[in-house]
């Protein structure tokens, strides 16, 4: 577990993508970097919960996942949006956004699109602002996603 101490790199971060190398989120987080446990599947996670930011390594070294959520700087843009931008403005900056509608409820709200990169980017809502972004490799085997994206 990286130290509690160390701040994260947010404008490296930002700019990772499924598909990139395990060597570049280790360059990204700097003295922020350690393995991930055995136990959590690939998962690096920060030693604060509260940083927003997770990664999961796949076997071949290469990112399957990256999520940025809570406290992952506003000023940096993942794909065009930023946390906490509202509802209305990201559907303007990204009109091919999906709602999905079997996940969605009355305060939190799922959409989705396909990335001409390869990736799937889902964007949680909580009161009509970001709350997450997920960027996901397609073709990933479904067990490996949380089990209200299993079915996209």
């Amino acid at each position: 577990m990286p130290a509690s101490d160390t701040r994260l790199d947010y404008p490296s971060l930002a700019l990772l993508r499924p598909g990139h190398t395990k060597d570049r989120l280790q360059a990204a987080l700097g003295a922020s970097w350690s393995a991930p446990c055995v136990d959590d599947d690939g998962w690096w996670r920060p030693a604060r919960y509260s940083d927003g930011f997770m990664a999961r390594i796949g076997d071949d070294d290469r990112l399957l996942s990256v999520w940025f959520y809570g406290n992952f700087s506003m000023r940096c843009q993942v794909e065009g949006l930023n946390m906490r931008l509202p509802l209305e403005s990201a559907l303007g900056r990204k009109p091919q956004l999906s709602k999905l509608e079997t996940a969605s409820g009355p305060r939190s709200e799922l959409y989705y699109m396909n990335c001409v990169q390869g990736y799937r980017l889902i964007v949680q809502f909580n009161q009509n602002r970001i709350r997450r972004l997920f960027l996901e490799a397609l073709g990933q085997p479904s067990r490996a996603l949380p089990p209200h994206l299993r079915h996209l």
